[in-house]
């Protein structure tokens, strides 16, 4: 009686229409451990197929404007979970919530389970786009509602690379960058590539299945959902989703990837959204072997753009020709977003590791969703500065993956070598093969 009463109050709620929304060593915050204060008894897990799903609901403009959080939060309320399904969320950073229970001024933090919703801890307001909030909300969940597997969700605006996700209204926009993730996850969970203690990790956001993104999260989770393009405001579907896991607890992660991204595209197509919209599944136990190859491709690029100037030109033809996210355009301003299978398509006639970077994806990718103007969107993208911004690059610097496609943009943006460009040109052997291929490879002492 309880859940049907709170659904009430959150269906009666909801007046708007909805629309869209719109470097591991990069440690740069030191985290502290929470002090110990009034919070619910530690939870035993649930011996068996017990999961859990901790949800970071940072409703931004996208609730105060369009009540985007207040549906999904219905429609999470629509699901009867099993016992051995949870969900922890914490709301924050709106300056409004488009229902009754949520309290701006507070961050807030709630368990909807097999007994309904209930509001189990609440803070002082703080900045969602902050790592300390976000570790501080995965230290909660993770001591006082423990599970055998676990997802992490992030809600809100999505940046791509550069800019992250989760922007707190209340503090400017900002945003966690994936240096603060990484912090915040890496002080609860230590990172290991080899056995990633969690299941999945979910951004039901705009632009963040990313090569940086994914590189980010393969130490702590085997499986990244994630869209390439922005998502329309109808975002995934908890109704769905949260179904399928609840009729299945025994699932693993690839399952829940794989029935958040098939939920999705029905939910997408039932209100007319689908046309544009992207989905993938990543499995990111096997992602060591496209961050290889993504580096040799950068390599052969800076390489052959050391030698001649010329071939920026090339470059730039093949990723205006490639398809991109989020609006690359003086008028629609610039994400600097391309995609990565269909830029190493575009580039393989004079980049021979493009194949090897097309054959890794292709392993990687457990599934996707794509709608009909998306049909080369292969999973992932990747950063290419289509505006030649030196700021938004110097942002990338800081938490893109590998070095080749760093010391290629300096070049191409500054016209000189950034620092180390030498060494790392100097380490760079080509040679030819009997077929008349040129190979680049770069030995490191």
């Amino acid at each position: 009686m309880m859940k049907k009463l709170l659904a009430f109050i959150l269906a009666l709620a909801m007046c708007f229409t909805l629309t869209a929304c719109g470097g591991e060593e990069d440690v740069i915050i030191e985290v502290e451990m929470p002090t110990e204060e009034a919070a619910p008894a530690e939870a035993e897990a649930v011996s068996g197929q017990s999961w859990a799903v901790y949800w970071y609901l940072c409703g931004s403009d996208l609730e105060p404007n369009y009540a985007c959080a207040t549906t999904d939060l219905q429609e999470m309320l629509e699901v009867q979970l099993p016992e051995n399904v949870s969900v922890v969320i914490q709301t924050g950073g709106a300056a409004v919530w488009q229902n009754e229970l949520m309290d701006p001024s507070k961050i807030q933090r709630w368990l909807y389970n097999s007994e309904g919703l209930q509001l189990v801890d609440e803070q002082e307001t703080t900045n969602m786009g902050d790592a300390q909030t976000l570790y501080d909300f995965l230290y909660f969940a993770n001591a006082n509602f423990p599970a055998d597997k676990v997802a992490v969700t992030f809600w809100n605006h999505g940046g791509g690379s550069v800019n992250g996700a989760a922007f707190d209204e209340i503090h400017g926009l900002d945003s966690l960058d994936l240096a603060e993730m990484y912090q915040a996850f890496d002080a609860i969970w230590p990172a290991d590539t080899a056995n990633p203690a969690l299941e999945l990790v979910g951004f039901d956001t705009c632009l963040m299945a990313t090569v940086d993104v994914a590189a980010v999260f393969q130490s702590f989770e085997k499986y990244l959902v994630a869209s390439e393009e922005v998502e329309p405001g109808n975002g995934w579907l908890y109704s769905g989703w949260l179904s399928e896991l609840a009729a299945n607890p025994a699932m693993d992660g690839d399952d829940l990837g794989i029935a958040i991204a098939g939920t999705y595209y029905a939910g997408c197509e039932a209100v007319g959204t689908q046309d544009n919209i992207t989905l993938s599944v990543t499995n990111l136990t096997k992602l060591s072997p496209l961050l290889d190859a993504y580096e040799r491709f950068g390599q052969e690029a800076f390489v052959a753009a050391a030698e001649d100037p010329g071939f920026f030109a090339q470059l730039g033809r093949a990723a205006s020709q490639s398809e991109n996210y989020g609006g690359n355009t003086r008028e629609q301003g610039y994400t600097n977003m391309v995609d990565l299978g269909h830029l190493a398509r575009q580039t393989a006639w004079m980049l021979p590791a493009a194949q090897d970077v097309t054959d890794a994806l292709n392993e990687c990718i457990v599934y996707k969703v794509g709608g009909i103007y998306r049909s080369e969107a292969t999973g992932l993208s990747c950063y290419y500065s289509y505006n030649g911004d030196i700021n938004d690059f110097n942002g990338y610097i800081n938490v893109g993956t590998g070095l080749a496609f760093k010391h290629l943009y300096a070049l191409g943006l500054t016209g000189e070598l950034a620092e180390g460009g030498d060494e790392y040109l100097a380490s760079a052997v080509t040679f030819e093969c009997e077929n008349g291929e040129i190979w680049t490879t770069v030995y490191e002492d």
